[in-house]
């Protein structure tokens, strides 16, 4: 009886034991916790100086609009980093590009008389450089001319309607010279899947229906001169019969 004791007081004191170190937290190192932020700030820091990298190419390249969107990202990972002392130079080289880059855009919009937009743009550019002086000129010059094409220009919403006009006529004609070169090369198929989306896209287009004509007749000629050696060969087969 004493044994059988002896045995379960051994087994309780086991199970409490367990307990406690399941249930004991782990205890914070403070030397591995620096040694991880310093590696995720190191990784952000050069994920910043490549991003800065590309964005300087874009813009070099005149691809404006990917530019501001890496330039805005620098942005956003230095402001995580905390704005440190040595990242000075990249931030103001973010800040610069981003007031450049948004600028060419807004001009360019400027230039479509689409005047709102071009605002929004120098806008977007001044969370960045409030007091840059360029953004303020570009604004008020904007607003100006704005105002001074009112009534000579069509509204935003019949621009917007030619640009997607042209926008469309530029893929129609892309469609039939995709279907053209098809059917120079005799893939009768493709250049009638090509012609048919021009034409649905612009039932009007006459240079469509042209090629859609011409590879149409190639078609049925290349299947008439099968079905006539066909017709021929079964000729052949048939005398060739008879005369065993």
């Amino acid at each position: 009886m004493r044994v059988f004791c002896i045995v379960g007081l051994y087994f309780s004191a086991v199970c409490l034991l367990t307990a406690q170190e399941s249930g004991r937290t782990e205890v914070f190192d403070p030397i591995r916790a620096a040694e991880e932020e310093a590696l995720k700030r190191a990784e952000t820091r050069m994920v910043l100086d490549l991003n800065l990298s590309r964005a300087e190419q874009h813009r070099k390249s005149k691809r404006y609009v990917l530019a501001t969107l890496l330039y805005e990202e620098v942005m956003r990972l230095a402001r995580k980093l905390g704005n440190l002392k040595t990242i000075e130079t990249e931030v103001e080289k973010a800040r610069v590009g981003i007031v450049y880059s948004r600028l060419r855009v807004a001009r360019a919009l400027q230039d479509q008389d689409l005047f709102e937009e071009a605002d929004k743009e120098a806008a977007k550019a001044q969370v960045y450089a409030p007091d840059n002086s360029r953004l303020r000129k570009f604004r008020k010059s904007n607003e100006y001319v704005r105002k001074a094409h009112i009534g000579r220009v069509p509204s935003r919403e019949v621009q917007m309607a030619i640009r997607n006009h042209r926008h469309e006529r530029a893929n129609v004609l892309t469609l039939v010279l995709d279907g053209r070169a098809y059917y120079r090369m005799g893939e009768y198929g493709e250049a009638e899947k090509r012609l048919k989306e021009a034409v649905k896209l612009d039932p009007h287009s006459d240079v469509a229906y042209y090629y859609l004509h011409l590879n149409l007749k190639a078609q049925y000629d290349r299947e008439g001169r099968a079905r006539d050696h066909h017709f021929q060969k079964r000729v052949i087969e048939v005398a060739e019969a008879w005369n065993r």
